[in-house]
């Protein structure tokens, strides 16, 4: 959780410019904070398997984990003062994900396969 924390507010005041830092860090820390609130009632699910809450917190963390691995580098970078900075730094990213995806949902009559 401490880690979280910190990845929320270091990247949450990195990103956003400054028109808006400070509603977005408040919705950050608002969602943060929900987590933080609903966590506890998460040991209930051992109830059904004695694993279950194990596996839910751990694959949270992960998931986390690998979704910090998608932020844009911002080390060296100046803050972003306008919304058009923020879409410039987010863009290579919003990119990639996007042509992930339309190769991953081609429609069928336009794969090589169609009669295999």
């Amino acid at each position: 959780m401490t880690s979280a924390f910190c990845v929320v507010y270091t990247f949450s005041s990195e990103l956003f410019p400054t028109v808006i830092r400070s509603t977005a860090m408040g919705c950050c820390s608002m969602a943060a904070r929900i987590g933080s609130i609903i966590s506890p009632f998460i040991i209930y699910l051992g109830q059904f398997n004695k694993s279950l809450p194990y596996i839910l917190i751990g694959g949270f963390a992960l998931c986390g984990a690998l979704l910090c691995f998608l932020l844009p580098e911002t080390f060296g970078k100046p803050l972003p003062e306008t919304m058009a900075q923020m879409q410039l730094i987010c863009r290579p990213l919003i990119s990639h994900i996007t042509t992930v995806v339309m190769q991953e949902t081609q429609p069928i009559w336009l794969s090589e396969n169609l009669f295999v």
